[in-house]
């Protein structure tokens, strides 16, 4: 769930929090046991930065991404946050898969 908060500080906070987390307590089972890193994706810069440091700082292998990002309609604000937060539009990505070579 880390990765849908809507606040981006905490989401970024508590992503990295997590994933730090995890890498220190599978370390020892590494061997056996490969945590994911949880990647927000609400930017591309905020899912890049913390793509790079799961993997090139905490040596993560795997990831897991959201599906979807719920969007804002600006249009909706003007009523207030509680018909704000729920006056929204998915914003799915494609889907891709990698292939082994």
């Amino acid at each position: 769930m880390a990765p849908h908060i809507g606040n981006e500080e905490m989401r970024r906070a508590v992503c990295r929090a997590a994933n730090t987390y995890h890498a220190d307590i599978f370390r020892p089972y590494s061997d056996r046991l490969t945590p994911i890193a949880a990647i927000p994706m609400n930017t591309p810069e905020e899912a890049i930065a913390e793509l790079e440091y799961a993997v090139k700082v905490l040596g993560l292998k795997a990831i897991q991404i959201p599906g979807h990002i719920r969007r804002p309609i600006p249009a909706f604000e003007k009523y207030g946050e509680e018909v704000a937060n729920e006056a929204i539009w998915i914003d799915t990505f494609l889907e891709f898969r990698l292939k082994a070579i």
